[in-house]
């Protein structure tokens, strides 16, 4: 019964680290002297380096599926995103 205890507290930690991030995100983009779009592929890049780790050790089989039966629709996914920041943030 203790060993199921002993963690008790570790979502609520991260819990309250989310909350913090999110709420100190808006001001730390304020402070920011780069466009909007550069920030945010900024936030993205790092979100994915932080979490592609946790992924690849929790999902390796789903994500090998994932990536071998679909591959040109991760494809396209990535292209129309990046064509669609590039539309909105004006490049075009």
């Amino acid at each position: 019964m203790a060993q199921a205890n002993k963690h008790y507290w570790l979502p609520y930690l991260v819990l309250a680290l989310g909350v913090l991030a999110v709420s100190c995100g808006a001001i730390l983009i304020r402070l920011v002297a780069a466009p909007a779009l550069v920030t945010e592929a900024y936030r993205l890049t790092r979100a994915s380096i932080i979490l592609t780790p946790f992924a690849l050790w929790q999902n390796r089989e789903e994500l090998l599926c994932l990536i071998r039966g679909g591959l040109w629709l991760i494809i396209a996914a990535g292209v129309f995103l990046g064509s669609h920041f590039k539309v909105i943030g004006g490049v075009v």
